[in-house]
């Protein structure tokens, strides 16, 4: 969500400037860097996706783990207080 946001403020600026608006900013010159750059990160960014997505889901095992951790603590902690209690009521 914050990228979506941060993606249409620069969006909203780019437009402002080539539109020629800004009109203090020398843009023939400086627009084919600029695509280059906003292409090159692209690039980057989409690589990075298509590599955590060929590893699969990151979180699942770990994640499974800890519940499955805290399910027996839990279960050791009802076994113990009722057993405690059984005691004081008999």
């Amino acid at each position: 969500m914050k990228w979506i946001f941060i993606g249409s403020i620069i969006a909203m600026f780019l437009t402002a400037l080539f539109s020629g608006q800004v009109s203090y900013v020398h843009v023939p010159r400086l627009f084919p860097y600029l695509l280059l750059f906003l292409f090159a990160r692209g690039l980057m960014y989409l690589t990075k996706l298509l590599k955590l997505y060929k590893k699969g889901p990151l979180h699942s095992i770990p994640h499974f783990t800890k519940n499955a951790e805290n399910t027996r603590i839990t279960g050791m902690i009802d076994f113990v207080l009722e057993q405690r209690y059984k005691d004081m009521i008999s």
